[in-house]
């Protein structure tokens, strides 16, 4: 009954799958039913932009078919879906499956360069408006000298 519940709000609200997944894989494995988790995860794969399902079926891929297939599933996902947290999951797998060095690099640099392409690097200090490049005046709220550098791990 709790799987049928979980696998209706799904289909009612794709959205919410960052809070309902892991409440959804752990009624899974408690009914020893993962080649049904691993089936859901597919579908809702193909349907939610997030990266929180990819990395479920990783772990699934990583347990069942062992590192390099996770490996190879999240770089493929990766690259359609950039990701912080799907990045530091590679690398998580990538150490634990003792992977090609230098293949993994370059998948790493790659990703990481994909996910930084979308990053603001100047944010307006009134309003949060995020740029690419300087502007004097806040094309959203208009108010001068008020896009500043962001600094931190995506900053400039």
């Amino acid at each position: 009954a709790a799987i049928a519940a979980y696998e209706q709000a799904l289909e009612s609200d794709i959205d919410c799958v960052p809070e309902i997944l892991p409440a959804l894989l752990d009624t899974y494995a408690r009914a020893q039913q993962m080649e049904r988790a691993e089936q859901i995860l597919g579908h809702i794969v193909q349907r939610y932009e997030g990266v929180s399902p990819v990395l479920a079926l990783a772990r699934i891929y990583a347990r069942r078919d062992g590192q390099d297939r996770a490996v190879e599933f999240l770089g493929t996902q990766l690259r359609q879906r950039p990701s912080v947290r799907g990045l530091v999951q590679l690398m998580d797998t990538t150490i634990e499956g003792g992977s090609d060095t230098e293949s993994s690099l370059r998948l790493l640099r790659d990703l990481t360069a994909a996910v930084l392409e979308g990053q603001a690097l100047y944010r307006c200090t009134q309003c949060g408006f995020g740029a690419r490049a300087h502007h004097w005046q806040c094309p959203s709220c208009k108010n001068w000298s008020t896009l500043r550098p962001v600094h931190g791990a995506t900053g400039a």
